[in-house]
């Protein structure tokens, strides 16, 4: 079974105007209860002329900056065909740590981009979508959902200055 592990930062929390700023995806091998063989992985900034500005709150949140988006972003395009890339038939599921906020950056962006042609993000979109913070039984005992928490409690370490990039995010989800 394949499945994509992703993670969007944007612009805001708000995913009626935020934009993405940054994707962090990697395609697991899942066996029994883990994700254990990474086949693949993207990581990459994102930005084009459009966006609002970033707010304080999120450069304090994420570390991304306008300088980085300046210096080293993709267009949308050019990112979610790099997303696309990893996507297969044998595709399982799409996991993201808060499904509700991620699938909606995601649904978003692909309208906003003319995107909703593309096989590969179709398939994206069709294929299940699932919630590491909801979806998962024994995640109910503890008292905190913050990613962090959960790491924590599950015994994985945690660099605090490396929360809220989206690949370290996926990376300590899986």
């Amino acid at each position: 079974m394949q499945v994509l592990l992703l993670d969007f930062e944007a612009t805001s929390v708000d995913t009626s105007t935020a934009r993405i700023t940054e994707i962090g995806a990697m395609l697991v091998d899942h066996t029994w209860d883990h994700y254990i063989t990474a086949n693949n992985a993207v990581s990459t900034l994102v930005y084009d002329k459009s966006y609002p500005e970033l707010t304080q709150e999120v450069i304090d949140i994420t570390g991304i900056t306008q300088p980085m988006l300046d210096r080293s972003a993709r267009t949308p395009q050019e990112a979610f065909d790099m997303l696309g890339g990893m996507v297969s038939d044998k595709l399982d599921f799409v996991v993201a740590f808060n499904r509700g906020y991620d699938e909606q950056l995601f649904r978003a962006e692909v309208a906003r981009n003319n995107m909703g042609m593309d096989p590969k993000m179709n398939w994206l979109a069709s294929t299940p979508w699932l919630c590491a913070m909801v979806d998962i039984e024994t995640n109910y005992k503890f008292k905190s959902w913050r990613l962090m928490h959960l790491a924590l409690e599950y015994g994985v370490t945690v660099n605090p200055k490396e929360l809220h990039r989206a690949i370290n995010d996926v990376e300590l989800m899986r």
